[in-house]
């Protein structure tokens, strides 16, 4: 009696936060189903019988009892004494996926005396019957016990009532129960990435799909395309966290080509032959043609600049193959220039041309 108690007292605690799902549930109220077993092996007329009177020999039954019910008795009011012997089961049930396992049931055991009559509850696990508790004192109302250790895709519970000389034992509104754990509420995370996720706890910052849907997106960031244009990539993982970050730092880098007529320029691109100006500035060079006699009569440019002639026709004047001793004639000097062909009234340590007014081009250096 102590056990039954005991997880009766428990129930509530145990079942805290759990599901439930009813696996038997009759009342008896029309008749006692055929998927039920009843076996009589004592002495006594009738096992286990279905009835609705609401007085026995103690009197009145437990309020707990009402209706049609199911009772056996040792010795039935009008009768002689007899040895009963009586069981009746519930059906079958698929129990294997239960957490816990309660049965319920209302019932009045009255014996005579303790020791005449002992009422046993049985559990089959589908291959054994195991004794959940065993009384032979009265007892009234309505009680629960676990049945739990024995549960199976092929459970049964049955109750044994025996004794002679007694009273009976009264078994209305059983219940079995299954019991599992709750699964805890959908609720949604947001990755960071704009996909929404149960995290299965029930904790989720967000009640519905649709609201975090809705606060999920993936934030901005940007990128440098390295043309000096930003955008935005779309996964929330660009370089940087604002577009005008992204825009301060985007900008082509400087880059220069050379025009062909000495000039260097910034193309605007990224892409210039050349990535400093000063490199640019070394090849961008434009030499002036000068010439050379090459003293068989044919006028030469030696291509950096410094022939002695400044035009082809000086040149090609005073290239002459001939027996004549070419007479000195006077000459006046017109400018000087540096190897950029710029005039410049002269300095040490520099390569100059002195051209003359007669078209011949003298190349000096004054060193210091």
């Amino acid at each position: 009696m102590k056990k039954i108690l005991l997880i009766t007292l428990c129930l509530p605690m145990i079942l805290f936060g759990q599901t439930m799902t009813t696996l038997v549930s009759e009342d008896f109220n029309s008749g006692l189903p055929n998927t039920w077993y009843l076996d009589n092996v004592g002495s006594c007329t009738d096992g286990f019988v279905l009835d609705n009177t609401a007085t026995y020999w103690a009197g009145a039954l437990d309020p707990s009892i009402s209706g049609n019910f199911m009772v056996a008795e040792s010795y039935p009011l009008g009768q002689f004494a007899c040895q009963a012997d009586a069981d009746i089961w519930t059906p079958s049930f698929d129990a294997s996926s239960c957490d816990s396992v309660f049965v319920e049931w209302s019932m009045d055991f009255n014996p005579f005396t303790p020791g005449n009559d002992v009422l046993t509850m049985y559990a089959w696990d589908g291959f054994n019957d195991f004794e959940v508790f065993s009384i032979d004192i009265a007892l009234a109302g309505d009680y629960w016990a676990n049945i739990t250790d024995w549960a199976n895709s092929g459970m049964s519970v049955g109750f044994n009532y025996s004794g002679y000389d007694g009273y009976y034992f009264a078994l209305d509104n059983l219940d079995i129960t299954c019991w599992t754990s709750s699964p805890p509420p959908a609720s949604w995370d947001c990755d960071g990435m704009g996909t929404c996720y149960d995290p299965g706890t029930g904790n989720g910052a967000y009640q519905t799909l649709t609201a975090c849907d809705i606060g999920c997106v993936i934030p901005a960031s940007w990128d440098c395309d390295g043309m000096g244009t930003c955008y935005d990539p779309g996964t929330g993982m660009g370089t940087y966290p604002t577009q005008g970050l992204c825009d301060a730092a985007c900008v082509i880098p400087a880059s220069w080509d050379c025009d062909g007529l000495g000039i260097c320029y910034d193309p605007g691109t990224g892409n210039g032959a050349y990535q400093t100006l000063t490199a640019c500035d070394i090849a961008c060079v434009v030499v002036t043609p000068t010439w050379d006699c090459d003293g068989m009569g044919t006028c030469i440019d030696p291509g950096n600049g410094m022939g002695m002639y400044a035009s082809q026709v000086a040149c090609q004047t005073n290239c002459i193959v001939n027996a004549v001793e070419e007479q000195t004639t006077s000459k006046r000097l017109l400018k000087i220039t540096d190897l950029l062909g710029r005039e410049t009234k002269g300095s040490k340590n520099e390569v100059l041309f002195y051209i003359y007014d007669d078209g011949t081009v003298e190349k000096r250096v004054v060193i210091e």
